[in-house]
């Protein structure tokens, strides 16, 4: 299970007013969901993490550009292991192999499916946090390894700190939230159709704009 600790009201406070001023994809839930875990929990998983920004009591630090390089790497290493567990989780718990292709994502949707029914008929939250760290880790894989390479990082100026943004294709987005929200919220957060919207259309734009780019690039006599 994941080991949690409590958060100061100030802390939690500060994350509720970045949820409020954000997108739905902000997604500082786990201090709405949970009374015991915060998000910077989640690096407390026997891993030892760089230090990626002083803590203040009165305002969020960002990062230096040394630290967040460093926890970069300290994430692309801890990305593989994490996307591990949540194969783990779906074959051992829930029947259910994961291969890392586009086409698996039904099958997370369907495993965070029953991990948020166990979660209403129980009201037990504990480690679901951890869980939607690892179903995370195995979206980016699944991207990576599909559609391109991206970098994940711990913070976002606007979603906040602690809200893992995946920079990708020349946009960001939000998979550790959406598996928060899927968890937690239910059905009306389905990581298979944010799987579709926001990584395979986005893919297939960028194709056609390239395809278009390369029929209306001129010819110069030296390529004919």
């Amino acid at each position: 299970m994941l080991e949690v600790h409590p958060v100061s009201k100030r802390d939690i406070q500060k994350e509720k007013e970045a949820v409020e001023q954000a997108s739905g994809d902000n997604l500082g839930y786990a201090h709405r969901h949970s009374r015991r875990a915060s998000v910077l929990d989640l690096f407390q998983l026997g891993v030892s993490l760089v230090a990626f920004a002083r803590k203040t009591s009165d305002s969020y630090a960002y990062p230096t550009i040394m630290a967040r390089s460093k926890a970069e790497a300290e994430l692309a290493k801890l990305k593989v292991r994490m996307s591990k567990l949540a194969m783990k989780i779906a074959s051992e718990s829930f029947g259910i192999e994961l291969d890392y292709s586009p086409a698996s994502m039904r099958k997370v949707e369907r495993v965070l499916g029953r991990i948020h029914k166990r979660y209403v008929k129980s009201g037990d939250d504990e480690g679901l946090v951890g869980v939607a760290f690892e179903f995370a880790a195995y979206i980016v894989q699944v991207v990576e390894k599909n559609f391109g390479k991206g970098v994940w990082r711990r913070d976002h100026r606007v979603m906040g700190r602690g809200s893992l943004p995946f920079h990708w294709n020349q946009t960001v987005i939000f998979p550790f939230g959406w598996c928060l929200k899927r968890i937690f919220d239910g059905p009306g957060d389905d990581v298979w159709v944010k799987f579709n919207l926001f990584v395979v259309e986005e893919a297939q734009k960028r194709a056609r704009r390239a395809n278009q780019a390369l029929q209306t690039t001129p010819v110069t006599r030296s390529e004919i």
